[in-house]
């Protein structure tokens, strides 16, 4: 382990997710302290829980969607077409809206869908 980049508490699973400098997310034991696995991304910024899914926003413009339970990638979700990297994201309360911001905009999804709601600016 070379540091993380950021931590996410998975209170439903009771996991902590470390993304660590690098591509690699590593899936730990919220009790125990300890290591249960792994799941690769490109560039994995930030993730967000919901009861069936996590959501690993990357690298491309894309938000890696994973099976919660199995750890399997599901899809990548292009979410905008700058190709920018996805660098913040929040979960709606319901689970039913994933907001992520990628270059100057933040972007609405669809979590049943998987399609983009609309996008705004983020700033002037």
């Amino acid at each position: 382990m070379n540091g993380f980049a950021a931590l996410r508490y998975d209170s439903i699973r009771n996991k902590i997710y470390a993304i660590e400098k690098g591509d690699r997310i590593l899936v730990i034991d919220g009790i125990e302290g300890t290591v249960k696995d792994s799941i690769i991304a490109n560039n994995p910024l930030t993730i967000e829980v919901s009861p069936q899914y996590l959501y690993v926003t990357c690298a491309n413009s894309e938000v890696y969607k994973y099976d919660a339970m199995t750890l399997r990638l599901l899809k990548k979700i292009r979410v905008h077409k700058s190709g920018q990297e996805c660098y913040g994201s929040v979960m709606s309360g319901d689970y039913k809206y994933l907001v992520v911001q990628v270059a100057d905009k933040f972007i609405t999804l669809d979590t049943k869908t998987d399609k983009v709601l609309y996008e705004n600016y983020d700033h002037d």
